[in-house]
Parts: C-alpha cells; structure tokens; sequence
C-alpha cells in the first residue's frame, strides 16, 4: 500500500503539472504570440493599401516622395 500510494501520488502530482504547462502554454504564451502577431497585422494594415504591385504607382510614390524632400530642404533655409 505504501508504495502504491507513493505511485500514486507521483502520478497525480505529474498529472497536475502537465495541466498546469498545458494551461501556461495555451493561455499565456500562445496568447502573447497571438497578440503580436494581431498587432502587427493591424499595424501593417496601411502599408498593405500602398502595396500594389504597380510598378507605375511605386515609381509616383518615389517621385512624390523626392518632391516632397526637397521642398522640405528648400524651405528648410
């Protein structure tokens, strides 16, 4: 009985721990991962709009982008 109850007991024990990590990991760090992971995809929801696989519209933005920086370095004097 003795020993039986030492089994037993170690495997309750080990049960609960694994419930315990499974908890932690489902809960806790899944849901950090998740939660990064949904921030960065409504962070990078504005660069999706831009990205339009033109070559035409990324050749604008370049040419609106160098005429916007050096109105800013004229007036910038």
């Amino acid at each position: 009985r003795v020993i039986d109850r030492g089994v037993n007991q170690v495997g309750s024990t080990t049960r609960f721990a694994g419930y315990v990590a499974s908890w932690w990991d489902e809960w806790i760090i899944d849901g950090l991962v998740r939660a990064f992971a949904y921030s960065v995809r409504l962070l990078s929801y504005p660069v999706r709009l831009l990205q339009t696989g033109q070559l035409q519209t990324y050749a604008l933005f370049l040419v609106l982008g160098l005429v916007a920086f050096l109105g800013f370095l004229e007036f910038a004097r």
